[in-house]
Order: structure tokens, then sequence, then C-alpha cells
């Protein structure tokens, strides 16, 4: 996901399924290959949220919160 665009400038295109995209993620899936690219748990890979959200407790006690699955 792209970041949000803050300048008068931009392709309309993107702006629109930026603006979309909590619509649009369901019919996208997320390729984890060997998970180098792929953050554990902020990044929504396995179908059901990011497990940031889905464990919150769990989360707000982990050490290396924006590691990818390959580091973990």
């Amino acid at each position: 996901m792209a970041k949000e665009i803050t300048t008068p400038y931009g392709v309309n295109l993107w702006r629109s399924i930026r603006d979309l995209w909590n619509e649009l993620k369901c019919f996208f899936k997320i390729k984890v290959n060997h998970g180098a690219k792929t953050r554990f748990w902020t990044d929504e890979w396995h179908g059901e949220g990011n497990l940031e959200r889905l464990f919150r407790d769990i989360y707000s006690l982990v050490l290396y919160q924006q590691c990818t699955i390959v580091e973990l």
C-alpha cells in the first residue's frame, strides 16, 4: 500500500485506488514466498487481518515489531 498522497499532484487512478483500498483489498492476496519482504505483525498475509490487531496484547510485548517473517 502506497503512502497517502498529500500533494495536489499525482495520478488520479492511484488516488482513487488509495481512497477505495479498504473495499478493494479483499480481492487481493499477498504472496509471501520466503518472507523477506512481508512484515510478520503488521502486514495482512494470512487472510484474517494483521496480527498486530488480532493479538494486541501479545504485540505490545514484542520487542521487534517490524520484523519480517524470515527474520522471525
